[in-house]
């Protein structure tokens, strides 16, 4: 969590002690939002090579989701007298809506391409006996529209704020060590 808060666009901080002695080492603010991402985010299993790790971590996309939930962060450690069952709530709801968004917007997607990839033979085959040479190169379109359908969807998913976490989960699993 020291790495989410203290990184930025010019540097990126890789904590490398144990997470059980963050609050020791650094003087991590009291608040209960810390300590409920603390548990939330997921610790690589020894076997994760560390280029793995740093690739993640270099994805653009990943560093823009870290930037969204910076921002939550703040805001959520800005509000007096927070409880942490609230704020525990708050993150596993908004998780979850973002998690089942982005899961049947990927369902759309995927179905969408798979229909693409499956028709394409046959219909480029029937355009051009019938002569349609400007619908030729509908299926590539159709997968490109779906790939936008994609990035809308997760621009606009509820608890998008935490897709961040989402994509920590995804890459690297729930398990804590």
């Amino acid at each position: 969590l020291f790495a989410i808060l203290k990184s930025n666009t010019e540097t990126t901080y890789t904590p490398i002690v144990p997470d059980k002695s963050f609050d020791t080492l650094f003087a991590l603010p009291k608040s209960p939002v810390i300590h409920i991402l603390i548990n939330a985010l997921p610790v690589p299993m020894a076997e994760v090579p560390c280029e793995e790790v740093l690739e993640f971590k270099q994805d653009k996309k990943v560093q823009s989701q870290l930037k969204i939930m910076q921002r939550w962060i703040r805001k959520s450690m800005a509000k007096e007298d927070i409880n942490p069952q609230i704020i525990g709530e708050e993150l596993a709801d908004s998780l979850h809506d973002y998690t089942e968004h982005m899961r049947l917007a990927r369902i759309k997607y995927n179905t969408e391409v798979f229909q693409a990839l499956l028709t394409f033979p046959l219909a480029t085959f029937e355009r051009i006996i019938k002569l349609q040479f400007s619908q030729l190169f509908d299926p590539i379109f159709t997968v490109k529209k779906a790939h936008i359908a994609l990035c809308e969807a997760e621009l606009k998913a509820p608890g998008r704020e935490l897709a961040y976490l989402h994509s920590v989960q995804d890459r690297f699993g729930n398990t804590r060590t």
